[in-house]
C-alpha cells in the first residue's frame, strides 16, 4: 500500500487490525492510532511528515515492526496519554530505524492523569542526540529500550562451561535466565535491557552468570546496539564485577563469602579491611566504568599464586619474610609460609612505615607457620618484614650436626697422623713428643675453624 499527501496517511481507531507493506509519503502524522489496542503493522516506511512520523493517543499492545522513520518537522515516535483508565502502554516499536528528525525521536507526554508505561523500543535505532524526551503532567511515563543479545561463557583455562546459568535484571525485574548449551553458547538470542527510562532518567541493566564450583561474574551494561558476541570467563579463584555505565552507580551484593578479600580497579578495599572478618554477605558499591576483585577464602600462602592477588612475598628465606602490597589500605590478613622448623623462639612484624612492631601469635605444623590475623599489613612499594628466630638445633638435625663434626674430626685427625709418619719417614727424623703438641694444636685449630664455619652456616643460611 502507498499512501500519499494527506493529512494523516494511516490514521486507526480500532482494535486487532494488521497492516503491512506501506510507504507513507509527506503527511502530517504518518500512521496515527486513536484508542485502538492490538494492532499489528509491518514493514512500512514513513518519509517527510509534517509533524510526527508515528503518533499514538491512549491506545495499548499495538506492535510497529520491520519499518523506517526518515524526515520529520516533529518528533519521530509520540506516546501520549490524558486518562488513566485509557492508557497507552505495552506497545512495542521492533526492528526498526528513525533518522532525521527535527525534535526528538521518541517523544513521552502524559497529561492529567494519563499512563504511558512499558512502551519498548527493541533494536531501534537512533542518534543519542534529542533522543527521548518526557512531558509527564502529574501521569506516568516509561520507556525501555532493548536489544538482541547472545552470549558465549568458557573459564580461564578456554574450557567450555556448559550449563552456565546467565541472567539479566533490568529497573523493572527480569528479563531472561537461560543456560549455555554444550557449545558455550545461549540456544537462542535474548532481549536484553540496556535501560529503563523513567521520567526521564535511565536504570540500566545488570547480566550475571554462575555455574558451580565457579566464582560470579557480574556486569551493569550500557548495551547501544545489538551484542551477539558477548563473552564470558568464569574462574575457580576469583569473582569479578564490571559497571560499564556512564554515571550511574550499582550496589552489588556478594553472597556465601568465607574470609573474602575484595578491592577495586584502583586497589582500594571493598568491605571491611579486616579480611577474615568479610564473611556471608557483603555489599560494595561499584562507581561507573569500575571493576571489582573477589577472592574468596584468601590468605597469603608462600609457594601458592593465587590470580589476581594484590599481596605477595616480595623476598623469603627461613628467617625473614618480606610482604608486599598494591592495595591502597591497610589490611589484616591470614598469611602462610615455610619455615626451617618448629622450634622456634618467636616471631616479629615489622611494617613498612616502622609505625607497627610486635610478635603475631602463630601455629606451626610440619614446618609451616601460619599467623591467623596478621595486623597492618601496609600498602607499600617496600614490604613489611617477618622475622623468625629459631631454638638451638635439637634432636635429630643436632645429632647430625655432631655426627658430621666427628666425622670431619676424624678425617683431620687421620690426614695429620699420615702426614706426620710421611714426613719423618721421608727426613729419617723421629717423632718427637714437640712434634705431636705441634700437630696437635694444629688439630684442634683446624677442628675450631670447621666448627665455627659450620655455625655460620647454621645461623645465616638455614
Amino acid at each position: 500500500m502507498w499512501v500519499l499527501v494527506g493529512g494523516i496517511g494511516i490514521l486507526i481507531k480500532g482494535d486487532s487490525n494488521t497492516l503491512s507493506n506501506l510507504t507513507i509519503d509527506s503527511n502530517i502524522n504518518g500512521i496515527e492510532i486513536r484508542e485502538g489496542n492490538n494492532n499489528s503493522i509491518t514493514d512500512f516506511s514513513i518519509w517527510n511528515t509534517f509533524v510526527d512520523g508515528i503518533y499514538i493517543y491512549q491506545s495499548s499492545n499495538n506492535t510497529f515492526e520491520n519499518g523506517i522513520v526518515n524526515v520529520t518537522m516533529g518528533d519521530g515516535i509520540e506516546i501520549s496519554s490524558a486518562n488513566a483508565a485509557s492508557p497507552s502502554s505495552n506497545n512495542l516499536f521492533k526492528d526498526m530505524s528513525i533518522t532525521n528528525i527535527d525534535d526528538f525521536k521518541v517523544k513521552v507526554v502524559t497529561t492529567g492523569d494519563g499512563i504511558v508505561i512499558n512502551n519498548t523500543l527493541l533494536n531501534v535505532s537512533y542518534a543519542s542526540d534529542s533522543g527521548e524526551t518526557f512531558s509527564l503532567s502529574g501521569g506516568a511515563g516509561e520507556l525501555i529500550r532493548k536489544w538482541y543479545y547472545q552470549a558465549y561463557v568458557n573459564d580461564t583455562n578456554s574450557n567450555i562451561v556448559s550449563n552456565a546459568n546467565i541472567t539479566s535484571y533490568n529497573y523493572l525485574g527480569l528479563d531472561f535466565s537461560v543456560l549455555v548449551n554444550v557449545s558455550g553458547w545461549i540456544e537462542n538470542k535474548q532481549e536484553i535491557t540496556e535501560y529503563v527510562n523513567v521520567g526521564g532518567t535511565n536504570y540500566y541493566s545488570e547480566v550475571y552468570v554462575n555455574k558451580d564450583s565457579y566464582y560470579e561474574v557480574g556486569y551493569y551494561l550500557d548495551e547501544t546496539k545489538n551484542n551477539l558476541n558477548s563473552f564470558f570467563t568464569l574462574s575457580n579463584e576469583y569473582g569479578y564485577y564490571e559497571n560499564k555505565v556512564t554515571g550511574q552507580n550499582f550496589n552489588v551484593s556478594i553472597t556465601d563469602l568465607t574470609n573474602a578479600l575484595i578491592y577495586y580497579s584502583n586497589n582500594s578495599i571493598g568491605g571491611s579491611s579486616n579480611i577474615n572478618s568479610n564473611d556471608g554477605n557483603i555489599n560494595i558499591i561499584l562507581i561507573p566504568n569500575n571493576y571489582s576483585y573477589v577472592l574468596d577464602n584468601f590468605n597469603l600462602t608462600e609457594g601458592v599464586t593465587r590470580t589476581y592477588s594484590p599481596l605477595w612475598f616480595s623476598f623469603s628465606t627461613t628467617k625473614e619474610k618480606h610482604i608486599a602490597s598494591n592495595l591502597t589500605d591497610t589490611i589484616n590478613a591470614t598469611v602462610v609460609f615455610n619455615v626451617r622448623s618448629c622450634d622456634i623462639k618467636f616471631i616479629t612484624y615489622t611494617s613498612n612505615s616502622s609505625n607497627t612492631i610486635y610478635e603475631p601469635g602463630y601455629s606451626c605444623v610440619n614446618n609451616t607457620v601460619t599467623i591467623e590475623n596478621l595486623r597492618d599489613i601496609e600498602p607499600a612499594i617496600g614490604s613489611g618484614v617477618l622475622k623468625i628466630s629459631y631454638n638451638n638445633l635439637t634432636g635429630l638435625a643436632s645429632t647430625i650436626i655432631k655426627l658430621l663434626i666427628g666425622f670431619l674430626a676424624l678425617i683431620v685427625l687421620g690426614s695429620t697422623l699420615v702426614g706426620i709418619f710421611i714426613y719423618t719417614k721421608n727426613n729419617f727424623q723421629e717423632v718427637t713428643m714437640l712434634t705431636l703438641m705441634n700437630y696437635f694444636i694444629l688439630l684442634l685449630i683446624t677442628l675450631f675453624l670447621m666448627i665455627a664455619l659450620i655455625n655460620y652456616i647454621i645461623i645465616t643460611v638455614l
